[in-house]
């Protein structure tokens, strides 16, 4: 890279025929580096010559640099090194410069043209190198955004033969503690989610076992538990691995099961948890909440009973999102009016039940039973726990009521609905 400041007009000019094309690398060094890189069969690696290989593929993201490594032939240097060198530091840097340079269609071309090269690659799935295998989704991403869902190219004919790319998949879903590598993995899912999952079902029709759980042990390894909200990063992923789940619940061919029941509870409250006291909401955020919901769709439609407390934070983030619309005087969500008849048909369900009549229980035992209470929304009234009506500004009112009690008392939801459900003295 080269630093022009405080230099001549002459010194620019000479500087200039230097570089590579618009960029600010010198077309001088980057043949000296190539040239090293010829030697290695004979000479091998020193540590300066690695570190500007290193440099070489930083700077390969550059589009005047990737087109001059392909005009100087890299992809036949780079065929030499996958087949003879065995250090893993190595082939993740020939691997990621090729990702570089297939950003170019005439190298994503002439790649797909070499069978051995691109089977070397893929072989190295079924290495347990990190790196590697974060270079080698990264090149399968970019192959399956730009063939779309075509199945008559060279690239759809390398991933079709590569029987063991789906299995891996699963595997480090599964078992990884890398989050650099199951984040990568998630966007490559993502990727083949497009066109209706066509390249997921085409990748997993050998085998889909696994592949739900994968996805569930992924999440929790990725998402930890958050106190008040989650990083844009963070929110990235959950959108991206959402979208994921949407896709193979729409695919026959995809085994999907909820019977790892704890584990789905853990993503479910995840899922919701930073939004439990939140008022701002962004697109994405809405985004989460709405597929979110989808999936609680999914468990109704299907007879699973949906855990009282993914009830408890659906009912808070409901409301949330519900005064935020109003206060942006927006539209409200199109799930909203959904999760209110899920309350009424929980509602119904419970009260089907087989249970003591409210004559054989009193208010009391009802409001202190510790079960589900089913919140909704009516009229303002006051507050049955801080309201006061006698003390002048002291009066406090809500829309938020509970349906299981008898008298439907108004409460806030928060500290209010808690000691009201929980202590025998409730009042402020």
């Amino acid at each position: 890279m080269i630093d022009a400041e405080g230099l001549t007009q002459e010194e620019l000019s000479t500087l200039k025929s230097d570089l590579v094309g618009e960029s600010a690398y010198s077309a001088r060094w980057i043949l000296g580096v190539l040239k090293s890189l010829t030697h290695v069969p004979d000479n091998g690696f020193t540590d300066e010559l690695e570190d500007r290989y290193i440099l070489l593929l930083e700077i390969s993201i550059e589009p005047d640099v990737r087109c001059f490594l392909i005009d100087q032939n890299f992809i036949n240097l780079a065929e030499i090194f996958l087949e003879y060198d065995e250090s893993p530091k190595i082939i993740e840097i020939t691997i990621g410069i090729l990702v570089c340079l297939c950003y170019d269609k005439r190298a994503f071309v002439q790649l797909a043209e070499k069978t051995n090269t691109v089977e070397r690659i893929f072989g190295f799935l079924k290495c347990y190198d990190s790196l590697i295998l974060i270079q080698i989704f990264k090149l399968v991403q970019l192959i399956v955004w730009q063939i779309k869902n075509t199945s008559n190219t060279l690239w759809a004919y390398h991933i079709k033969k590569c029987e063991c790319l789906g299995e891996r998949i699963i595997f480090i879903l599964k078992y990884s503690s890398c989050g650099n590598l199951l984040v990568e993995t998630i966007s490559l899912l993502h990727y083949m989610s497009f066109d209706s999952g066509h390249w997921l079902i085409e990748v997993f029709k050998r085998s889909s076992d696994g592949l739900v759980y994968g996805l569930l042990e992924c999440f929790l390894e990725i998402i930890k538990t958050p106190e008040d909200s989650y990083s844009s990063d963070d929110v990235k992923f959950i959108v991206k691995w959402l979208e994921v789940f949407d896709t193979i619940e729409n695919i026959p061919s995809i085994n999907l099961t909820f019977a790892e029941e704890s584990k789905w509870l853990d993503v479910m409250i995840r899922l919701l948890r930073p939004y439990k006291k939140c008022t701002q909401f962004t697109e994405e955020d809405t985004d989460v909440f709405q597929r979110t919901v989808n999936i609680i769709k999914i468990w109704h439609s299907s007879n699973i009973k949906v855990p009282k407390k993914v009830m408890q934070y659906l009912a808070y983030v409901t409301c949330n999102i519900d005064n935020a619309k109003k206060q942006r005087n927006e539209q409200p969500l199109s799930d909203l009016q959904y999760l209110k008849t899920l309350v009424d048909q929980l509602r119904d369900f419970r009260q089907k039940r087989p249970r003591a009549s409210t004559s054989q229980s009193s208010s009391e035992d009802i409001r202190l039973n510790g079960k589900l209470h089913v919140v909704l929304m009516g009229s303002k009234r006051d507050c049955k726990v801080c309201s006061q009506r006698t003390n002048s500004g002291k009066r406090q009112q809500t829309v938020y009521y509970c349906d299981t009690c008898p008298d439907k008392p108004r409460m806030h939801l928060g500290d209010c609905f808690i000691k009201y459900h929980t202590k025998q003295k409730y009042r402020m």
